[in-house]
């Protein structure tokens, strides 16, 4: 899957939203605070740059791993946060 399309459409789940919250300790409330937050976790200006960068790639999916534990109640040990 396109990792850009794939972020956007993360983005628009409260459940990722509120993980966002949780993991970074910021208000994330909507779909732009979610692509702020991807963009800072990634260290990207854009989340096209996740579709090219092969470091920032694994950062999201580092950052996607994180979120299906925090779904299956798991503690964030926090493997690769900026």
């Amino acid at each position: 899957m396109n990792m850009t399309r794939g972020a956007v459409m993360l983005g628009q789940k409260a459940s990722f939203r509120r993980f966002l919250s949780d993991l970074m300790g910021i208000a994330v409330r909507d779909e732009k605070d979610a692509a702020n937050a991807v963009r800072t976790f990634c260290d990207v200006h854009s989340r096209r740059e996740l579709n090219t960068n092969h470091q920032a790639a694994d950062r999201y999916r580092a950052l996607v791993r994180l979120f299906n534990r925090w779904m299956n109640n798991e503690p964030l040990d926090q493997e690769s946060h900026p």
